[in-house]
C-alpha cells in the first residue's frame, strides 16, 4: 500500500537538487524545470552554494578519474553479489526487476563514461509514491556525499602540489613530500611537480615558489627559474611574479624572476609552444605566442615591460646586453604616445556617458572608464620616471639565455 505524495510535499530546494543532479547525469530537463532552477538559484543562496559545490565536484571527478578503468571482471563480480530484488524501507512495495537493473547498470558505469554524476531517478512516471521519492533522493544524497568525501580525501591526502621528482624544503629547511597552499618552498635541486591532471612544472634549484588554491592551483614565483607544461586551454595555469601575472594555456613555457645588479626586479616569460597571456601591473593584457618573449625590468608600476620575438633579440647569434634598438628617448616617446591614446579614449568614453541612459550600458562605460584611468595613471608615472633616468635600462640577458639553454621536452622531465 502506497502513501500519496500530497501528504508530504517536496520543497523547491529538494526539487532543484534533483533537477541539478539529473542535469549533470545527462538526463533531459524541460523548459519549466530550467526556469525553476534559474529562478530558485537566484533567490536561494544556500541552494546556489550547493549547486556550485556539486558542479565543481563533478568537474574534479571528470578531471581526476575520467580515464580510470576497472579491472577485467570487476563489474560482473559486483553485480553477482547484489540481491535480485529488495524492499524499500517502511513500505511493502517491491522495486521492479527493470528498475533494479537500471540502478545496477548505473552504479557500475565508470565516471569517465558519463557526462556527469550518475544517479538513479524514477523512470516509471509514478511520482505519487513517497517510497519512490525517498529512494531517489536518498540515493542522490548518498552519491553526492560519497563523491564529495572521496574528492576531499584525495585533495587532503595529496595537496595541490604533488612532487614527482626532486627535493623541496619548507621555511624550516626540512624536506617535504607534498606542497600545501599558502606555504613558501625552496627547490633544493631540480624538482618536478604535478598541479592537477593538466599542469606540470619543473622548478630549477634555488627557485622559491608558493602554491595557492587546491581545486585549481596557482603558482607564485618569488625568485628563480621555472619551466611549465600545460594541456588544458580552457583552464590555464596562472603563475604570478612581482610585476605581472601570466596565464599559461596549452603549451611549453619558461618563467623567471630575480633581482638585477642595480637591485631592480627582472622578470621573463618565454613561450616555446602554445600561447600565454601576460598582464603587467595596471597595464593591458599582452598575448604571447610560440617564439615570443616578455620581459619586465624595474619594480611595481614603474617597471618597463615589453614583448618581442626571440628572433629579433639575436644578431649573428649574439644576444644584446641592453634593450634592443632602444634608448631612453625612444622609450619616452612610446609612453608619451600611449598616454595621449588613453587620454583620447577617456574623453570619448565620458562623452558617450552623457548620451547613454540605459542602466547596464552606463555601468559598463563607467567600468571601462575606470580601467582607462588606471592605465593612464600608470603610463604617466612611467613617463615621469623615464624623464629622470639617464642610463639605458639593462636587458635581462642572462635569464633569457638560461631559459633557452635549459629547455627540454617536458616528456623527458621524469
Amino acid at each position: 500500500m502506497s502513501i500519496e505524495a500530497s501528504e508530504s510535499p517536496i520543497s523547491d530546494c529538494d526539487r532543484v537538487l534533483e533537477i541539478k543532479v539529473r542535469q549533470l547525469s545527462g538526463e533531459p530537463v524541460d523548459e519549466r524545470e530550467q526556469a525553476l532552477l534559474h529562478t530558485h538559484l537566484a533567490a536561494c543562496p544556500a541552494c546556489a552554494s550547493a549547486q556550485n559545490l556539486i558542479t565543481e565536484t563533478d568537474a574534479v571527478l571528470k578531471q581526476t578519474y575520467g580515464s580510470a578503468k576497472v579491472r577485467t571482471g570487476f563489474s560482473a563480480r559486483v553485480l553477482s553479489a547484489l540481491p535480485a530484488s529488495f524492499e524499500v524501507p517502511n513500505t511493502a512495495e517491491k522495486v521492479t526487476e527493470k528498475e533494479h537493473a537500471r540502478v545496477r547498470e548505473s552504479a557500475m558505469t565508470p565516471v569517465g563514461q558519463n557526462s556527469g554524476l550518475r544517479v538513479y531517478s524514477n523512470a516509471t512516471g509514478n511520482s505519487q509514491s513517497v517510497s519512490r521519492s525517498w529512494f531517489k533522493y536518498g540515493l542522490a544524497a548518498t552519491v553526492l556525499i560519497g563523491v564529495l568525501g572521496l574528492v576531499l580525501a584525495r585533495v587532503s591526502k595529496q595537496g595541490p602540489g604533488s612532487i614527482k621528482r626532486g627535493l623541496l624544503a619548507g621555511a624550516d629547511g626540512q624536506a617535504v613530500s607534498e606542497m600545501q597552499p599558502g606555504h613558501l618552498y625552496t627547490a633544493k635541486e631540480e624538482t618536478v611537480l604535478d598541479l592537477g591532471a593538466q599542469a606540470r612544472v619543473k622548478a630549477e634549484a634555488g627557485a622559491e615558489i608558493e602554491i595557492t588554491g587546491s581545486i585549481k592551483p596557482e603558482v607564485r614565483l618569488r625568485t628563480g627559474d621555472l619551466y611549465a607544461a600545460t594541456t588544458d586551454d580552457d583552464k590555464p595555469l596562472r603563475v604570478s611574479c612581482s610585476n605581472f601575472d601570466t596565464d599559461l594555456h596549452t603549451g611549453d613555457f619558461f618563467i623567471a624572476e630575480e633581482r638585477g645588479a642595480a637591485n631592480e626586479t627582472h622578470g621573463v616569460v618565454i613561450v616555446f609552444s602554445g600561447h600565454a597571456r601576460v598582464t603587467p601591473k595596471e597595464m593591458e593584457e599582452m598575448p604571447l605566442t610560440a617564439g615570443q618573449v616578455f620581459y619586465s625590468v624595474g619594480d611595481d608600476v614603474l617597471a618597463l615591460s615589453e614583448r618581442r620575438d626571440l628572433t629579433d633579440l639575436s644578431r649573428d647569434g649574439q644576444m644584446p646586453a641592453i634593450l634592443p634598438n632602444k634608448d631612453v628617448s625612444l622609450l619616452r616617446q612610446e609612453y608619451k604616445t600611449q598616454v595621449e591614446g588613453y587620454q583620447k579614449e577617456l574623453k570619448q568614453l565620458r562623452e558617450e556617458l552623457t548620451r547613454v541612459k540605459e542602466e547596464m550600458q552606463v555601468a559598463e562605460l563607467r567600468e571601462r572608464s575606470q580601467r582607462v584611468v588606471e592605465y593612464l595613471d600608470a603610463h604617466r608615472r612611467r613617463l615621469k620616471s623615464l624623464s629622470d633616468v639617464a642610463p639605458t635600462p639593462q636587458f635581462p640577458l642572462e635569464q633569457i639565455e638560461r631559459g633557452l639553454k635549459g629547455h627540454l621536452d617536458p616528456a623527458t622531465w621524469l
